[in-house]
């Protein structure tokens, strides 16, 4: 990734025993590995399942359920911070009623010049 990108992944939720019902993610700063100390904000961090912004420009908040045997693949986008460089590590936790927390790890490296039209 580059300063100043938006960067778009999937995580992959398989509701290998159960139905799961009403999916949250809880995104926290992903820090920089080296020094100077650097970080990506958690509020960088949106999952468009989840919510965002309708056409109107008002908030939408959206319910996620996966049906057991299911896969539901969550999009996440990171706006990567301008002066951002090198590694980041940080967690991003997925909970369901009824279910154990499950904490995913999330390492993103930043490299080369801040894009032209980047934010």
């Amino acid at each position: 990734m580059q300063p100043g990108e938006f960067y778009v992944f999937q995580l992959g939720v398989y509701a290998a025993e159960r139905d799961l019902e009403l999916i949250t993610l809880r995104v926290g700063d992903c820090t920089s590995a080296g020094a100077p100390s650097q970080s990506i904000p958690a509020a960088a961090f949106r999952c468009f399942n989840l919510g965002g912004t309708d056409f109107r420009g008002n908030p939408l908040v959206k319910e996620v359920r996966v049906a057991k045997g299911r896969v539901q693949p969550l999009w996440i986008g990171v706006q990567i911070p301008r002066m951002a460089s090198g590694r980041f590590l940080g967690q991003i936790q997925l909970t369901a009623p009824g279910i154990r927390p499950v904490d995913v790890k999330v390492s993103i490296t930043v490299a080369g010049e801040m894009l032209d039209d980047g934010w």
